[in-house]
């Protein structure tokens, strides 16, 4: 994406990839909402630095998990996604 672009509307920016469609299975919708709920209690000011720590990895192994299955069902529109990505840096 390019800097100019940014206040463009989100539909004007991503009209390329809109029509993609990609399979989210329950164990995927759970997994995004695991990961809210983690970064809810990271913005809570009452942790200490262990326990935010401990959260942080957490949410790591959740994201690398949801990455993980969004790219085997998801193998083209992944890439499809990752080409046009690359492309508006450019």
């Amino acid at each position: 994406m390019i800097f100019k672009d940014i206040n463009k509307p989100i539909d004007k920016r991503l009209e390329p990839v809109k029509d993609l469609e990609f399979v989210i299975t329950d164990d995927m919708k759970e997994t995004l909402f695991q990961m809210l709920t983690l970064q809810q209690l990271l913005n809570s000011e009452s942790l200490s630095k262990r326990e935010r720590k401990m959260i942080e990895k957490q949410k790591q192994e959740l994201l690398d998990k949801f990455r993980t299955k969004l790219q085997q069902l998801n193998p083209t529109q992944t890439m499809i996604v990752r080409t046009f990505l690359s492309g508006k840096k450019n």
